[in-house]
């Protein structure tokens, strides 16, 4: 099912409705890190011009039983706030207390998990601010910003606001992941990137490295060694789905069968590191590969990723590790023992 709508405003009709969500996974497995999760799912909509989703809580509720249940980086603390939980005026506060807390106490891993309503960068023509949808946000409040051009809502999230935030989270690592309509829209990503003072620019589709975004270091602040991966379920001029049949939002599902994948085929003494690369790499394949009603993933959209500052210096991050569940083979023998009084051996 297609996640998109079309909503209408004062001289603007544009098809511009999606389902985002907004992942930052923990790459780190020292038991002694001090890590942040701020989870948020939204299907259910005060505004009845907004169409309530079908699985957009139950992605992020997934992701919390993933990093409870499944992962081996379980020293952090989870936030989590779901449909009528989910209002503006508290997911503002959610993300600047954690900005706070992580000043005075600097982040090992930071975790922002979005899923709901969001607009894109471009509406005919139009660029827009606005960004995520929190429950009580409005469809009709779009309004003209002067002769700039640009349109926005201040009932959304705005798109400056957050990298700004996310910016000043003081955290090693941050992984970012988008599953939404036009969730590699260009602006939001180069806004991240030029905060730190970074270029950013798209590659063409090249086997498993579709999408993947190139980021060149420019003139800007100290970036350290701070590392960030940003993976989207679809380039910014492509819608992005949930299925019925799934349950969930298409990179969402991809990304839980993939460590599913890594589970059964790891013994369960053993402890399996998943990379920044090996997630992607293996998420388009599955998009190629996993179909829905005769058709694949990968033929309504396909994922893209970008990291800071470059690739080279990311893909090999840690995304998470999981431990194994596969079953040890036992193998079989024949011993045999000669117990002569002379001799005694086993074979």
């Amino acid at each position: 099912m297609n996640m998109c709508l079309k909503y209408f405003f004062s001289a603007i009709k544009p098809p511009v409705f999606i389902l985002i969500t907004v992942l930052l996974y923990l790459p780190s497995g020292l038991y002694a890190e001090n890590n942040k999760a701020i989870l948020i799912g939204i299907s259910q909509y005060a505004d009845p011009d907004l169409n309530d989703l079908a699985y957009a809580d139950e992605d992020v509720k997934t992701f919390e039983v993933v990093l409870k249940n499944f992962s081996e980086e379980k020293n952090f603390n989870i936030t989590l706030l779901l449909n009528d939980r989910a209002k503006k005026a508290d997911i503002l506060k959610v993300i600047m207390d954690a900005v706070k807390e992580s000043q005075k106490k600097p982040l090992d891993n930071f975790l922002l998990v979005y899923a709901g309503h969001g607009i894109p960068g471009n509406i005919q023509s139009n660029k827009t601010n606005s960004f995520l949808a929190p429950h009580d946000s409005v469809l009709n409040e779009f309004f003209r910003e002067g002769n700039s051009g640009m349109i926005n809502n201040e009932t959304f999230i705005n798109k400056a606001w957050l990298v700004k935030q996310l910016s000043s989270i003081n955290a090693k690592s941050v992984i970012m992941i988008l599953d939404s309509c036009y969730s590699g829209t260009k602006d939001f990503g180069a806004l991240y990137a030029e905060n730190y003072g970074f270029k950013l620019a798209f590659t063409d589709n090249q086997g498993n490295k579709r999408g993947v975004a190139i980021v060149q270091k420019g003139s800007g602040m100290d970036f350290g060694d701070k590392k960030i991966a940003f993976i989207a379920s679809s380039k910014e001029g492509q819608q992005s789905a949930e299925y019925k049949d799934l349950k969930h939002g298409a990179l969402s599902y991809a990304i839980f069968e993939y460590l599913n994948i890594i589970r059964k085929e790891t013994e369960a003494n053993e402890i399996k590191d998943i990379t920044i690369d090996g997630i992607f790499t293996n998420v388009n394949k599955l998009f190629e590969t996993i179909q829905v009603g005769g058709v694949s993933l990968a033929a309504v959209h396909q994922p893209v990723l970008f990291t800071i500052p470059e690739d080279s210096g990311v893909k090999n991050m840690k995304f998470m590790s999981v431990r194994g569940i596969k079953k040890p083979r036992i193998k079989t023998g024949i011993v045999e023992i000669i117990t002569d009084p002379d001799a005694a051996e086993i074979y």
